[in-house]
């Protein structure tokens, strides 16, 4: 089967008008008379519009028209004497003004735009002549000028030509009278585009007559019959311009199925616009060389057959005693069908116990092809193919049990989907269903499945193929299949909530999940879900209340959220009373101002209802609120003692404390800025604990680590007091501990305070109070906590003189030779310059390795341990420790916090054998929020390029006995040859994927990889094309990626199926993130197990061809060839296409 392919050609800024009374906006106008011939009974007749005030959608021209910016093969008709192509219509109801199209890009015909009825009337239509010189007709006769008139007042037609693009109305008068004074009957004729708000963007007629002007500054309404036979004619036509502007390259931004969408930019007053195509390298003005004219901000439609490169350029002749000036070319590729067009590609769908969005694979069918070896599946109401056949997209799937729910989500249109055994004529369908859900999701239920057996989903929509806009999202949608539903939840509604009891402090957690929770339709949104757009599934509890406060603690391993509620059908608390705590953390909070022995309920649910989180175990506790701690009061301070850098010295809580009646500091305490909330107030009032300690040197750092947001103060005893609790204390200074840093939900973020000027021997005071009341967005924690004290000692290597050595570890993940280190009482090395801050460093030396051949150089790694947190900055590789010496990569200072983890360092270029330096540094002037960091010297990772590949070991017991570690941490881009976009689905086209590499060696046709890492979302599997393997050419076979194309966050690779293979041949697999760098995690672990691939699939790809053009080739244009997978050139040379 031959397919066409269409090339549009669309600018994006509008011509003015010339001088010419009968030339506007880029149409030339033409008014004469004629003879009106109406269209005979053999035309199609639409009584859907022989009615008052209708409009009917989708009526076929038979081929594209282009007016102005919008084209399209269908138009919509009004009673109301317009047309628009497409779906389009506008809504603005007052023929006398401005329309507004929904959506922008529309193009309007309007013979008699006015309040009309067609009652007694007839419409027809029809499409005469042939290719490309077509011409679509459309009548109203004995049309009623206005919608009250008695009897017909006018018959009119509008004629859309083929290739010309111009448009002609002809009347006929009728018998009937218009009335001179209804505003029914006040009538607009010309031509009308959107966007209207600025002109130009109509061509509108002053009235009726034989010689009407354009676009009248003072336009009235037109009220009189044209006369009989009356013909206006519009005609595309550019303008032209004095001098040629410079062009810029048109932009290629859309490429779909039956068309190439190609904008202008540049053009801002007129010119004729020429768009040229051909081959890449097509020499212009050669026989290979094509052109089509874009005029008057047009389109124009070209055929063009699929999977080849072309370059194009532009074209601007300006008219006479002008020169044309030309554009730089661009290169596309044309002809993109979604990738699973064909079953033989169907996408590969793992299956989740849940339908959340990110467990969803986006879709589309828009430019999709006819499947007709399987016939279509009956679901009740599903209608009969669209023209042109069922445009369907294939995706499949191995069941794990014997009931499966497929889903749907996001549709734009009404669509089908059908579960079959195959995809040939013999394949049975064994469930089928049509949504018209738009923007909701619908499910398709089947049981009897066999586990282990591959079944496949088909999905269409029940419309015809539309080009009235370029939309990526029209016949979209979202789809993913999950195992058994759970059982329901029993306590799955307020009415079934379970009764949880209130113990005393700390009490015994009740374990729960929300799997099988119910989200039903009439499920309304939890007050603190950050989605308020859905329903949130819900579990429920009841307690009485024993007292005014209760304490209510939720450690789920969701994010997920506490909700307090009078009951079932009282009033609602407001503001809401919430308990909001990420995945894995512990989240407390005390209910106040309850009544005694009233019940309330409790209603648990997840913050994100959208996102994706397989784990729905949570726990639960209620309790009285805690008694007093030992050290509530200042009398009966805890001692705290002075430990090594490194070890706490003293453990509290804040529960159950009272004030102690000092108020809280009033003056700013020190603050990390960076990756947390702003710097919360302090409370009224301080419900604090006491410590006391002895300074034993003139400087000490404090730190304060909290499983809640807390302030710690250090004070001395006031003047004439004994201690604090005595006299109005002093008060030496405070920094906030943060519980909870929501940039990095892995660690607490510790304050730190360093204390100069005191006295050894004396005793000193530190207290320790929670900030102020909580909330939905920042709940309180844990209340426990940790206090330290040390010394401020300059470390060992404080000076580029004392600079500790690094060894090489053989492996970045696990690292055998760590070094540790602290910046507590660093000193600076460097003198500050350009108005940088002083940075307080210390300094470590290494030795580069040798280099692996072919390279003369090599390069190293600098990893950090994951949740050290780190002020500003800077980490250098230096080839010396002067100030003038050079800086070979670094990272910069940073104005707050971040993770040494995400930001390590790769070295490249090095020196085998020579020495480098490493300075590690900040600039604050209070203590790093970490007292000790540790530092990892490692080598760039081997399976960096396809020749340093690891063999992959494929597991055949089912079990996963044989992982494999790997890290990308080091890795660099693989040269992917440039100009070819990806043509496997599922694959990001970036040639900047941070990937390593893996050889495989299947003993099957297939074989299934599993990553759980957020490292990894994508692997691209290639086979070699020649006997150099992993040094010549590499085709890409296969392709599969995260299926959170919807996700929130980050989503791994999961698990996926690589089949359609040849036993025994090596194929070299690639592993990355989806985007084009290589920040976050970068350890993964692999899994490779062989399995059995899907089933012959009918219709699949034999080996990829060979595509040869220009074909025939004109004398002196080179002759292109080109396989139709793009290959991967591993080395730096180039990957030639010529022949």
């Amino acid at each position: 089967m031959v397919r066409l392919y269409g090339l549009f050609c669309l600018l994006s800024s509008w011509l003015l008008a010339l001088t010419a009374q009968a030339q506007t906006n880029g149409y030339l106008f033409q008014a004469q008379s004629g003879t009106y011939v109406p269209l005979p009974a053999t035309a199609t007749r639409v009584p859907a519009l022989e009615v008052d005030d209708a409009l009917v959608t989708n009526i076929p021209l038979g081929f594209v028209f282009t007016g102005n910016r919008a084209f399209g093969s269908t138009v919509s008709v009004s009673t109301n004497g317009w047309l628009t192509l497409g779906p389009n219509n506008p809504n603005y109801s007052n023929p006398y003004g401005y329309p507004v199209f929904s959506p922008a890009g529309s193009w309007m015909a309007a013979p008699l735009w006015a309040r009309l009825s067609g009652v007694g009337g007839t419409a027809r239509y029809q499409t005469t002549g042939t290719a490309p010189n077509r011409v679509f007709a459309f009548e109203w006769r004995d049309w009623r000028w206005d919608e009250q008139a008695t009897q017909p007042v006018l018959s009119f037609q509008v004629r859309l030509y083929e290739g010309s693009n111009h448009v002609e109305f002809q009347y006929q008068p009728g018998p009937g009278s218009v009335s001179q004074s209804s505003t029914l009957a006040r009538a607009s004729i010309g031509v009308l585009w959107s966007p209207v708000q600025t002109a130009p963007h109509d061509v509108l007629l002053s009235d009726a007559g034989p010689a009407p002007t354009l676009n009248p500054a003072n336009r009235a309404p037109i009220v009189s019959k044209p006369a009989a036979g009356q013909l206006y004619r519009f005609t595309p036509s550019p303008n032209t311009l004095a001098t040629c502007p410079t062009l810029t390259a048109p932009t290629i931004d859309v490429v779909r199925r039956d068309y190439v969408r190609v904008r202008v930019t540049g053009i801002n007053s007129g010119g004729i616009v020429r768009l040229h195509y051909g081959p890449r390298g097509f020499v212009r003005g050669s026989a290979a060389d094509q052109s089509v004219v874009c005029s008057t901000a047009d389109s124009v439609h070209l055929l063009l057959p699929p999977n080849l490169e072309y370059d194009a350029l532009l074209e601007l002749e300006c008219g006479p005693g002008s020169g044309p000036t030309y554009s730089l070319r661009v290169t596309f590729l044309s002809g993109l069908t979604p990738t699973n067009d064909q079953p033989d590609r169907a996408r590969w769908l793992s299956v989740k116990n849940n339908l959340n969005l990110n467990n969803l694979v986006s879709g589309n069918a828009q430019y999709a092809t006819p499947w007709t070896s399987a016939p279509l599946a009956t679901c009740g109401t599903t209608p009969a193919p669209p023209p042109g056949g069922a445009r369907d997209v294939w995706y499949a799937f191995r069941a794990t049990g014997s009931t499966h729910a497929i889903g749907l989500e996001g549709m734009t249109t009404s669509m089908v989907m059908e579960l079959r055994t195959g995809t040939g004529a013999a394949s049975v369908a064994l469930g089928c269903r049509r949504t018209n859900r738009l923007g909701g999701r619908d499910t398709l239920m089947v049981s009897g499945l066999q586990a282990g057996q591959a079944y496949f989903v088909r999905v269409y929509p029940t419309t015809a193929l539309s080009h009235a806009n370029f939309s990526s999202t029209l016949d979209g949608f979202s789809i993913g299949v999950m195992e058994a539903l759970p059982a329901p939840l029993a306590n799955g509604s307020c009415a079934q909530a379970r009764t949880l009891p209130v113990s005393s402090y700390p009490g015994a957690a009740t374990a729960a999940t929300l799997a099988g929770a119910p989200a039903r339709a009439d499920t309304t949104p939890g007050a603190c879900a950050v989605d308020q757009s859905r329903p949130s599934a819900s579990a429920w509890y009841e307690f009485t209340s024993p007292g005014p406060t209760v304490v209510l603690g939720f450690e789920p391993k969701f994010d997920g959220v506490v909700e307090l509620q009078n009951g079932c059908s009282g009033p609602l608390i407001y503001p809401p009373v919430c308990l909001v705590v990420k995945a894995g953390r512990i989240g407390q909070q005390a209910l106040t101002g309850l009544t005694p022995g009233q019940q309330y309920r409790l209603r648990v649910y997840r913050a994100w209802e959208l996102k994706a989180e397989d784990d729905l175990r949570y726990e639960l506790r209620l309790t009285t609120p805690a008694p007093a701690p030992a050290n509530d009061d200042c009398a009966q301070a805890q001692p705290l003692p002075v430990t090594p850098r490194g070890q706490a010295g003293a453990s509290g809580t804040l529960a159950g404390a009272s004030s102690s009646g000092l108020a809280p500091a009033t003056g700013s305490c020190t603050w990390l800025n960076g990756n947390n909330p702003p710097a919360p107030a302090p409370p009224a009032t301080a419900q604090d604990v006491w410590f006391s300690f002895t300074a034993t040197a003139a400087t000490h750092v404090v730190t304060l680590n909290s499983g809640t947001d807390a302030v710690l103060e250090i004070l001395a005893a006031g003047a004439g007091g004994a201690s604090p609790c005595a006299a109005a204390p002093t008060r030496l200074g405070c920094t906030y501990a943060h519980g909870t840093d929501w940039a990095n939900p892995r660690q607490r973020l510790p304050g730190r305070l360093l204390l100069t000027g005191l006295t050894p021997g004396q005793q000193y005071w530190a207290r320790v109070y929670g900030v102020a009341g909580s909330s939905p967005a920042l709940p309180t924690g844990t209340p426990d906590f940790e206090l330290s004290l040390h010394e401020w000692l300059v470390p060992a290597n404080d000076e580029p003189a004392q600079a500790l050595p690094l060894v090489l570890s053989p492996t970045a993940e696990p690292c055998t030779t760590p070094a540790t280190f602290t910046l507590d009482g660093a000193t600076p090395s460097l003198p500050a310059t350009g108005g940088a801050p002083t940075v307080r460093d210390v300094w470590f030396t290494f030795v580069a390795p040798a280099a692996v051949a072919p390279a003369t150089s090599s390069g190293v790694a600098l990893r950090f341990n994951y949740s050290t947190p780190l002020m500003q900055g800077p980490i250098e590789v230096r080839e010396g420790p002067g100030a003038s010496d050079r800086v070979l990569t670094m990272i910069g200072t940073s104005a707050s916090i971040r993770t040494t983890g995400y930001s390590g360092l790769v070295a490249r270029g090095l020196t085998p054998g020579r020495t480098y330096y490493v300075r590690f540094g900040s600039s604050l002037a209070t203590p790093e929020p970490s007292s000790s960091f540790s530092l990892c010297l490692a080598p760039l990772v081997a399976n960096d390029e396809p020749c340093g590949a690891i063999t992959l070991p494929l597991d055949a017991s089912g079990q996963c006995a044989s992982p494999v570690r790997g890290t990308t941490y080091g890795a660099g881009p693989s040269q992917i040859n440039q100009g070819v976009v990806l043509r496997v689905g599922n694959c990001n086209s970036s040639t900047s994927l941070f990937d390593v590499w893996y050889r495989v060696v299947p003993t099957g046709n297939a074989f299934r990889l599993r990553c759980d890492d957020l490292t990894i979302d994508l692997a691209r599997l290639y086979e070699p094309t020649s006997a150099d393997g992993c040094g010549g050419e590499l085709r890409l076979v296969n392709c599969q990626a995260s299926e959170g194309g919807n996700r929130l966050a980050s989503w791994p690779l999961g698990d996926v199926l690589f089949d359609n293979l040849t036993a025994g041949q090596t194929y070299y697999l690639a592993v990355s993130r989806q985007l084009a760098n290589n920040a976050g995690n970068h350890e993964f672990t692999l899994c490779a197990q062989s399995a059995a691939a899907l089933p012959t699939r009918g219709g699949a790809a034999g080996a990829p061809g060979l595509t040869l053009w220009p074909n025939p080739v004109a004398a002196g244009e080179p002759l292109r060839a080109q396989l139709s997978y793009p290959p991967i050139c591993p080395r730096a040379a180039a990957c030639g296409w010529s022949g």
